[in-house]
């Protein structure tokens, strides 16, 4: 990842959710990609330095397993549309809009869980890990 990255932040709830799905998965795999990003939802890469902040109340559910993407895997939320929707509005059109996991280990096993506030940050991939550009 070299260019910037707009993402939605998660609602403290789901991000919990979340991390200890990743700490799970972290005592299992021997995977330092694991923790690359921040739990957030991944819109997709831009080379823009700055947006508009912006709210989102979307009801996204999490219920399936992950899914491999150029990113790396990603969990995709059943009502994706409205992602690629936002995505869309911003300039960005990725080939799957998700929570990042891993770039080398799926996540498929977990409780379903809902995500129910976001907020629009964009994230700057900087040596090992990220940057929280604005």
């Amino acid at each position: 990842m070299h260019k910037n990255i707009f993402a939605l932040m998660m609602d403290r709830h789901s991000e919990e959710v979340f991390s200890a799905l990743r700490r799970k998965l972290t005592s299992e795999h021997d995977d330092e990609t694991i923790q690359r990003l921040p739990p957030m939802i991944i819109l997709g890469e831009t080379d823009q330095r700055s947006f508009d902040r912006k709210h989102f109340s979307l009801s996204l559910t999490f219920s399936t397993a992950a899914v491999r993407t150029a990113l790396g895997y990603l969990l995709i939320p059943d009502e994706e549309a409205q992602l690629e929707k936002i995505a869309s509005d911003l300039g960005v059109f990725p080939e799957h809009c998700g929570i990042y996991v891993s770039e080398r280990s799926p996540l498929s096993d977990f409780q379903p869980f809902t995500c129910t506030h976001q907020k629009l940050v964009l994230v700057k991939p900087y040596q090992e890990g990220f940057l929280l550009v604005q």
